[in-house]
């Protein structure tokens, strides 16, 4: 099972806006004194005409950018390292997440990825996990 590096819920009310979210949010769960951040754009992709708030069929496109002051995870003679990746789903819906690619020997990881979640509600939560990815693991 892949070691959890540090997690975080993004609220409704800071993406179903416009331009949505865009920054960074601190971890949590991320080992005792640690202060580690993950930098995420989070954006409500409208109907046209655009309503006022997002409605039923609405799609939420997303970027996981990087990650900064994980916890090493592995350690070796060189010195500790994680191996990191990103889980983000919407909460109370698990059928709607994504996984970014694992970044190898990194605790400053820079993924840049975008994905596109084909359902968002209004009140939805998105929860962002970063893991450390196991040798032999399946995920």
């Amino acid at each position: 099972k892949p070691d959890l590096l540090g997690r975080v819920r993004l609220s409704s009310e800071a993406i179903n806006r416009p331009g949505g979210f865009e920054g960074d949010l601190n971890l949590r769960d991320c080992g005792k004194n640690y202060k580690a951040t993950i930098q995420v754009c989070a954006q409500v992709m409208w109907f046209t005409p655009p309503p006022e708030v997002s409605q039923p069929g609405s799609r939420l496109r997303i970027t996981v950018m990087k990650a900064q002051g994980l916890r090493a995870a592995d350690f070796s003679i060189a010195g500790g390292k994680s191996d990191p990746f990103v889980v983000c789903s919407i909460v109370g819906n698990p059928d709607m997440k994504f996984q970014t690619r694992h970044i190898s020997k990194s605790l400053e990881p820079v993924w840049d990825e975008e994905y596109e979640l084909p359902v968002y509600e209004t009140g939805q939560f998105l929860k962002f996990e970063v893991y450390d990815m196991d040798k032999g693991s399946a995920a």
